[in-house]
């Protein structure tokens, strides 16, 4: 039986991730593919309330390892309730960040150490990992400058150190965006993500 397949896409805020996203969406549709999307932390509604924790400037105190802990329960409920039903349905899935966003926030940069973070979350997705992730290579000041330029604060924080030390057994793929943002904008680009989404997965072939 067919099952669905989960795409995810990593790199620093600012990175153009959420715009890679919105125009992969827009072209499976086009092409008659049930799809959904979704960002991480959130998605659901304790989700949604997690984030609304740990996006709260006034806990800014918050130690690493309660951050850690909510972002795994936040994954752990879409997980549950939303992606593996989805999956189950043959949907394509693609989120906004995932465990590699967790493995370089709270295991390089905030030093619980990518083993031990890894350890949570391998419990909080329960064998739910992506098919294929896309990391979206921008350096930090290109990314930093384009969220001063939105009003957004500015962050260093980003993923890049995951792909090197850490990841969870998934394919990933890096992507270089043009400075237009415009990775996506060619319906041929988007075909060959997608395509690559498909060799790996092997989505839409029986099993």
């Amino acid at each position: 039986m067919n099952k669905g397949i989960f795409i995810t896409f990593e790199g620093n805020d600012g990175s153009g991730k959420t715009t890679q996203i919105m125009l992969l969406l827009e072209y499976l549709k086009q092409k008659g593919i049930d799809v959904i999307t979704l960002r991480e932390p959130g998605g659901t509604d304790m989700g949604e309330k997690i984030r609304d924790i740990l996006l709260d400037n006034r806990n800014k105190g918050m130690s690493p390892v309660a951050e850690m802990l909510l972002y795994a329960a936040s994954r752990a409920q879409l997980v549950s309730t939303v992606i593996k039903p989805e999956l189950a349905r043959n949907k394509a899935v693609i989120c906004d960040r995932f465990i590699d966003s967790s493995l370089a926030y709270q295991g390089i940069a905030r030093g619980l150490g990518t083993e031990n973070v890894w350890a949570v979350n391998k419990l909080a997705v329960d064998d739910c990992l992506p098919d294929i992730t896309f990391f979206m290579d921008v350096d930090a000041d290109t990314a930093m400058a384009r969220r001063e330029a939105k009003g957004e604060e500015a962050s260093l924080l980003g993923v890049s150190g995951t792909l090197k030390a850490g990841s969870p057994p998934h394919q990933a793929d890096q992507c270089q965006p043009k400075p237009s943002g415009s990775l996506c904008r060619d319906p041929g680009i988007c075909g060959r993500i997608f395509g690559e989404s498909q060799r790996v997965k092997g989505y839409g072939s029986e099993d």
